[in-house]
């Protein structure tokens, strides 16, 4: 078992959820207090990719680095993961949690710090739009799954087919064993960038990323689109919203409503050809 790093750095709010979102894809969980956040990654080369975005807001001497000897990650993540409830939509709870009735639907969740477990305000958000969300026979596509709760919640709540991907290895393994854990089957699931995305129509997009890859995520979109495809965008700053809603127009996605959680915000749009 490799080592992991830990970096840590005091930082205000705002500069934590932006250190989060530029450093998303090479970081294996995030933890945060009011006055620091702290950064884990399982590479030396993800360590330096990490480190290139905190020194670009940081000096160098105020940036903390600990290596940590191997350990249960599954056992430190049990004793510290409470579960979620979404608005009174659904909970996402581990197998040792008990079950609260008061609820509609129920999820079972393993995450091996896999992104994704509905504690960030990104994942959040997503679950929240699926309660006025109608599934019932319809294809839904999950880019970046992370965990496959967005994907394998739609499927247990009335999909017909579900297209999952991943950059990540460790992703796709782990939605496999929550798709195991919730006996819900996936019909396509791919590991890769977004050149892997099932190029056939959708009814439902689901994208919870960064601002980053969004914004060179429209052109791969083009051939998922049916009519009145629903796009649900998340992993976006304030700050960022009016990129995103530019180059969602300039791919005729009109824009509904945007929702905001904490710094982050949730974009839903539909196809508007």
């Amino acid at each position: 078992m490799e080592n992991t790093f830990k970096i840590s750095i005091s930082a205000d709010n705002i500069l934590q959820e932006i250190i989060i979102a530029q450093t998303m894809d090479v970081v294996s969980a995030f933890e945060q207090t009011d006055s620091e956040v702290h950064l884990f990654v399982d590479t030396l080369s993800d360590k330096k990719t990490a480190l290139q975005v905190l020194e670009q807001h940081f000096d160098s001497k105020e940036i903390r680095i600990e290596e940590l000897e191997p350990q249960n990650w599954n056992e430190t993540w049990e004793s510290n993961f409470a579960p979620i409830e979404v608005t009174g939509f659904c909970q996402i709870r581990a197998s040792f949690h008990p079950v609260n009735e008061k609820v509609k639907h129920h999820f079972l969740l393993s995450p091996k710090m896999a992104f994704g477990t509905g504690h960030h305000e990104t994942t959040y958000m997503m679950l929240e739009s699926m309660k006025d969300v109608d599934f019932s026979g319809k294809k839904v596509l999950d880019i970046g799954c992370g965990t496959g709760i967005l994907a394998l919640m739609a499927k247990k709540i009335g999909a017909s087919y579900i297209s999952m991907m991943d950059i990540e290895v460790p992703a796709i393994e782990n939605s496999k064993e929550h798709a195991t854990l919730n006996a819900v089957e996936i019909d396509d699931i791919q590991v890769g960038d977004l050149e892997v995305i099932a190029q056939e129509p959708f009814d439902i997009v689901y994208a919870n990323i960064n601002r980053g890859v969004i914004l060179q995520l429209f052109p791969y979109l083009e051939a998922t689109k049916s009519n009145k495809t629903q796009l649900f965008l998340s992993g976006i700053l304030k700050q960022d919203e009016h990129l995103v809603l530019a180059k969602a127009a300039e791919f005729n996605w009109k824009h509904i409503k945007t929702q905001s959680r904490g710094n982050w915000l949730r974009i839903d749009l539909v196809n508007a050809n």
